[in-house]
């Protein structure tokens, strides 16, 4: 389905152009699509990425134009800061392992 504001819905899932699960939408605020901060790995933080990055929407699924050990470069805070947003807890270092294609144990 080519993707419209009006097809992103909250609670689909995000995953990137090679089937990775990024996250789950919270909801759209403005041009981007926010994040769950509840989502493994998110590190009780949301997160933002760009509308523009939506490449297709199948069924209750939202897949991006990049893969996800790439998602990390693209993510922006409430600020709108781009780019790969550290944490301090173990969780969220773990999904940026797991964003560069790494083991995070």
């Amino acid at each position: 389905m080519r993707p419209t504001r009006e097809s992103i819905r909250e609670h689909m899932e995000v995953v990137g152009a090679d089937g990775g699960h990024v996250g789950t939408v919270d909801h759209l605020d403005g041009d981007r699509i926010k994040l769950t901060r509840t989502d493994r790995g998110a590190g009780g933080r949301h997160h933002w990425l760009p509308l523009s990055m939506v490449a297709d929407i199948e069924g209750e699924t939202l897949r991006l134009t990049v893969p996800l050990d790439r998602v990390a470069g693209y993510w922006q805070n409430e600020e709108g800061y781009t780019g790969p947003i550290e944490s301090d807890d173990a969780e969220s270092r773990g999904m940026g392992e797991a964003l560069r294609g790494k083991d995070p144990g």
